[in-house]
């Protein structure tokens, strides 16, 4: 008997169970759509609705299927729908469900169409429901993720970004057994176009910050380009990046947009580099390439766990033409043939060709200047360049709350250094300037190598530079400038010819250009200058030589950038030759025009001609002759004055 009902029961059971799985196989899943539509609603405080069908295999890991599913948008978004998708298809474990564990071993997507975007007080769409903000959630362990002809668009219209994704899920990369993810990206970055090319690892690896994840990538913003292959530890965070960068573009200044840390005008340039982020630390090591017509190697790094970032920098030049550093006193970069220079830079110097200006006035600007702190040290062993015999360069920048310190900068030139010290406060509007130069035993026959009379001069020179200026550039600074500026020479010679030329020694310079040159012992030779609102005046002007005595007197004006000097030969020996012609220098800074004084010429040529016709041959000469009355200087006197001993100018 119990027997029987025990089998009668379980005949009942299996019965039972049989119609529950034909209900469950008949059962028309689409009736729930409303249903799940409306507690997706509640949870996201956005609309949902699944406008396809709703299908559901049972097991004990079921598969569920949703078509052509929409997800709203928030009320302030640029388009209705924040998702839409053909259809969303995966299977979740119930057991874990059971004690709060969500575990998805496939999720596949079809034609996901995804946007996020900020708003206009910096809301968040991706942000839905309550918040609460101390309730930690875990978030769902994914086995296998497909992606099928995927969008992803991103939209902060603050920063001026606008990019668009595309991603599909493509076969395992080398070494790896997840299926890996391609994408290709365009739209704009800060106003700049943007093109994305890659392939990384699956997304599902993300979930394992101790995983590093590959990627292979090409990025373009603008017309700055960027090749990175390696791995990130947590790409979501951008945490534990180790990869090898190359880098290019037409001006490093043009990643201030994109790095948030200002660096100055470059010419185009080609670095190429390790990559790596350490906590708030990014750092581009053992970095090699070129910017402009010079190389550039060495260590770069941006902490940005500080107030503002700070940037840390080794670098090293081996061969540095030095227009390549003309935008960092706002200046453009030589574009002539042989010459790297982008088109904009070619514009911008041409624009600067036709002005009758010299000096950089494009204004430094301030934002940059105090928006990060820097300390980099550089130095370059070879300096190309054209029209001053620079040797090497080596300086350290230090910037600290807009303050900007070179301290020191060092020029070697001619065989001696220009050692100054720089400090710029941009912490002031506009920016106050003090300037400290010290010129150290520049040879004379070095520093103008391409005349012929300097070929026998031996002198050293020297002398020092105390300037205060205000100005956003340096134009203005030069305009405003207020100090002293002293140079001297000792201890050398200079050609006769230029001497000869000066007393209008018309045989003698005949004989030095047919037959050799000789030296005349140059005593000593002081330029000292007071400056005030960027006027130079004279205050001394002379060469004092065996022979002659050379004073000059004038101004130069730094802001109308035009000069007017008056050179007076004072010979020291009587000849028939030998009169007192001026020469003058004077004209812009651009233009100048160098020579004898014509008028003066002409005054005592006519004056020789009319004698000549009533007197004879010889006394035509009478208005030229003079008696010597120059005598040696106190050098000693006059070279301490200008700011500089003796000894120091010609060691």
């Amino acid at each position: 008997m119990a027997s029987s009902r025990a089998k009668k029961a379980g005949i009942v059971l299996g019965v039972l169970v049989l119609l529950i799985a034909i209900g469950v196989a008949l059962f028309d899943w689409n009736m729930l759509r409303g249903v799940v539509a409306k507690q997706v609603s509640q949870r996201t405080e956005r609309s949902f609705a699944i406008n396809g069908d709703l299908d559901v295999d049972l097991s004990m890991t079921p598969r569920i299927r949703m078509e052509r599913i929409v997800l709203g948008n928030a009320s302030w978004g640029s388009r209705p729908d924040m998702l839409s998708m053909d259809a969303l298809e995966f299977r979740i474990r119930l057991w874990p469900l059971l004690k709060g564990e969500v575990i998805i071993p496939e999720l596949s997507m079809t034609r996901p169409d995804i946007l996020l975007e900020t708003g206009p007080q910096g809301q968040k769409n991706w942000v839905m429901g309550k918040q609460e903000p101390n309730k930690q959630s875990s978030p769902p362990t994914i086995g296998a993720l497909n992606i099928d002809q995927g969008v992803l668009a991103f939209r902060d219209p603050a920063k001026e970004i606008d990019i668009r994704l595309l991603a599909d899920t493509r076969p395992p990369l080398a070494g790896r057994r997840e299926a890996s993810i391609a994408v290709l990206g365009e739209g704009h970055y800060k106003g700049e176009a943007f093109k994305l090319e890659g392939q990384g690892g699956s997304l599902l690896s993300l979930r394992n910050v101790k995983d590093p994840y590959p990627l292979k990538v090409s990025a373009s913003i603008g017309k700055t380009r960027a090749e990175a292959t390696g791995t990130i530890t947590d790409p979501v965070k951008l945490v534990g990046i180790n990869v090898d960068m190359k880098l290019q573009g037409d001006d490093l200044a043009k990643l201030y947009p994109i790095v948030g840390t200002p660096l100055p005008k470059t010419p185009p340039y080609r670095l190429a580099g390790h990559l790596r982020r350490q906590g708030p630390v990014w750092s581009f090591a053992d970095f090699k390439g070129s910017v402009g017509d010079s190389d550039l190697a060495g260590q770069f790094a941006v902490d940005l766990g500080n107030e503002r970032p700070l940037m840390r920098g080794d670098l090293v030049s081996k061969n540095l033409d030095l227009d390549d550093l003309a935008g960092l006193i706002g200046g453009t970069p030589k574009t002539g043939k042989g010459e790297t220079a982008s088109p904009e830079q070619q514009a911008e110097a041409a624009r600067a060709e036709k002005s009758p200006r010299v000096l950089p006035d494009r204004p430094y600007k301030l934002d940059r200047l105090r928006a990060a702190d820097a300390d980099v040290k550089f130095r370059a062993a070879n300096i190309k360049t054209r029209k001053m015999p620079f040797d090497d360069i080596s300086t350290h920048l230090v910037l600290e709350n807009g303050v900007l310190t070179l301290k020191p900068l060092n020029f070697g030139v001619a065989g001696g250094n220009v050692v100054s010290n720089v400090v710029l406060d941009a912490s002031k509007n506009p920016i106050k300037t003090r300037l400290n130069a010290t010129v150290r035993s520049l040879y004379l026959k070095r520093l103008m190598p391409t005349l012929n009379l300097a070929k026998t001069s031996t002198g050293r020179i020297g002398g020092k530079a105390e300037l205060d200026m205000r100005g956003n550039s340096i134009a203005d600074m030069a305009a405003s400038a207020d100090g002293k500026l002293g140079l001297v020479m000792g201890g050398g010679g200079t050609s006769n010819l230029l001497l000869s030329l000066a007393q209008i020694h018309a045989d003698k310079a005949i004989y030095y250009f047919l037959g050799g040159d000789k030296r005349a012992t140059i005593r000593c030779a002081v330029a000292d200058f007071d400056v005030r609102d960027g006027v130079m005046k004279t205050d001394t002007l002379l060469i004092d030589t065996t022979s002659t005595n050379i004073h000059g007197r004038g101004t130069i004006d730094l802001g109308k950038e035009r000069m007017h000097l008056t050179f007076l030969p004072e010979p020291k020996r009587y000849s028939l030759l030998s009169g007192r012609t001026p020469l003058y220098l004077s004209g812009s800074f651009k233009k100048p025009d160098f020579g004898i004084d014509k008028t003066d010429v002409a005054v005592k040529t006519g004056a020789a001609v009319a004698l000549g016709t009533l007197l004879s041959p010889i006394a035509a000469l009478l208005p030229l002759v003079d008696t010597p009355q120059a005598k040696d200087h106190d050098c000693a006197v006059l070279m301490e004055k200008a700011g500089q001993k003796p000894a120091k100018a010609a060691q």
